[in-house]
C-alpha cells in the first residue's frame, strides 16, 4: 500500500467519482425543541421533488440529494399535524408534487 500509483490512482478514482455526481446532498439539521417539516418547490421549469413534508424531530438532521442544475426553495413548517399539513407558520396551502 505504500505504492505512490496506487494513491494516486485512488484520488483520481475520488475525484472523478466527485465530478460525475448527478446530485448534491445537503443537510438540514432543527436545532428547535420542537419538530419541523420541510417543504421543497421547485422554480418554473424545475421539477417538482419527491420530498414533500419531511418531518425533523428535534435535534436531529437528515441529508436530502438535488439533482445538478435543480433550483427551487426549501422552507421549513412548524406547528403542523403528524402528516405536516394545517401548520402555524409556514404552510402554503395544498399542491400536487
Amino acid at each position: 500500500m505504500n505504492n505512490p500509483i496506487f494513491f494516486i490512482l485512488a484520488l483520481l478514482g475520488v475525484c472523478l467519482f466527485s465530478v460525475t455526481s448527478a446530485y448534491h446532498v445537503f443537510l438540514f439539521t432543527n436545532r428547535c425543541p420542537f419538530p419541523i417539516w420541510l417543504a421543497v418547490s421547485g422554480n418554473a421549469g424545475n421539477e417538482h421533488l419527491n420530498l414533500k413534508d419531511m418531518k425533523i424531530d428535534p435535534q436531529h438532521g437528515t441529508g436530502l440529494p438535488f439533482p445538478n442544475g435543480w433550483t427551487g426553495k426549501v422552507w421549513s413548517k412548524t406547528g403542523c399535524n403528524e402528516t405536516g399539513e394545517s401548520c402555524t407558520t409556514g404552510d402554503c396551502g395544498k399542491f400536487d408534487v
